[in-house]
């Protein structure tokens, strides 16, 4: 499950972020959104640098460079940060060893070109180590229910569904347990994390019909200061204050969620975030995704899915650079103009590349020619 099933692990948090490298693995060919934004998170919330990633066990012995670095890219995008390609079998008697063909070693015929593939990777996993995660919201991940036995599965489908929208409409989030959520203060107007680097403008609580009594304490204390707050699905009934019937917890329900923030399915949370605030990047014609980190005073953006030479529009200012993973050299980029929050850049490559875009806050950007 690795994090994709809160039944089997219970709190996942709390059982992962000891680790000095949270991660997962991937099967096949593609990557895991849940299990990379999972990790992640815990990575971002707990300080740890890495995170790992075991890929791509049972691809079959058609694996091509192609897929691994399209699928690579995409779990960098969700948040890895360290590639552990899966298996060197000493022996392939029969041409298959135990359940997971193949092995990405010397049996490959591209195996004298890794070099070129491995170096791309040990760049963008050292960057994208530095510094924390940016995140406008956050969404909890659903443990209470499963430890209350009301109703959990529901609220794992709805959350992992809110997960998928909200990347698909490129808004940036990430998943929240209940004892940060707890450890948070709430200042200016969102929801801080202390020493995480986490300050989100919005949480969300997924379908979930039991809840820990400091979550919606602190969800409700995030509301009255302004913050965003929206339950999805059934309102929480249960929480571990009183159990069930307490009028406390229907009170904090109250001041929590007034009625607009009340909604019936994921894409009504979606579609009112996106309104609610200037997202930190907007294709101008296009949905683009986004991974940001923060690191020292500058800005890195991976960005995936833009059309080459379209604008794309970042929550940021200063001299803006493409970083190349397969060199490690930069150049500036071109910049059509700023905006009140931000500013438009034109993004050169493909769409299936990732873009590493660097800003440099207070330094004059000056255009290619």
């Amino acid at each position: 499950g690795r994090g994709t099933d809160p039944h089997e692990f219970g709190d996942y948090f709390r059982v992962t972020r000891w680790y000095s490298a949270p991660g997962h693995d991937t099967p096949g060919g593609s990557a895991d959104l849940i299990k990379g934004k999972v990790d992640s998170s815990i990575a971002n919330l707990y300080q740890r640098q890495r995170v790992w990633l075991e890929g791509y066990h049972s691809m079959g012995w058609g694996a091509t460079p192609e897929r691994l670095m399209f699928a690579t890219r995409e779990n960098y995008l969700y948040g890895c940060t360290l590639l552990n390609l899966h298996g060197l079998y000493y022996t392939t008697y029969g041409s298959y060893w135990e359940w997971a063909p193949p092995c990405y070693h010397f049996r490959m015929p591209y195996w004298a070109h890794m070099d070129a593939f491995l170096d791309y990777f040990t760049r963008l996993s050292y960057l994208l180590s530095q510094g924390h995660f940016v995140a406008d919201v956050a969404l909890i991940y659903p443990v209470a229910p499963f430890e209350a036995e009301l109703n959990g599965r529901a609220a794992t489908q709805t959350a992992f569904e809110l997960a998928r929208q909200l990347m698909g409409a490129g808004i940036s989030f990430e998943f929240i347990d209940n004892d940060s959520l707890a450890r948070a203060a709430v200042e200016d107007g969102r929801l801080v994390v202390k020493n995480a680097g986490a300050a989100y403008q919005a949480l969300i609580i997924p379908n979930m019909e039991a809840v820990r009594w400091p979550t919606i304490e602190k969800a409700a204390a995030f509301a009255q200061a302004g913050g965003r707050v929206y339950c999805v699905g059934a309102l929480p009934s249960v929480s571990d204050r009183a159990g069930r019937n307490d009028p406390a917890l229907a009170a904090m329900n109250d001041r929590a969620f007034p009625p607009s923030r009340r909604v019936a399915k994921p894409a009504d949370a979606v579609t009112a975030i996106r309104s609610a605030f200037v997202q930190d990047t907007r294709g101008l014609d296009q949905t683009v995704r986004a991974l940001h980190r923060k690191v020292g005073f500058r800005e890195v953006y991976m960005v995936m899915g833009a059309r080459p030479n379209s604008l794309v529009e970042f929550r940021a200012k200063g001299a803006v650079e493409l970083l190349d993973p397969w060199t490690g050299a930069s150049r500036p980029l071109r910049v059509a103009g700023e905006t009140a929050t931000g500013t438009l850049v034109e993004l050169p490559l493909e769409s299936y590349e990732a873009q590493v875009v660097l800003f440099t806050p207070g330094r004059k950007h000056v255009n290619p020619p």
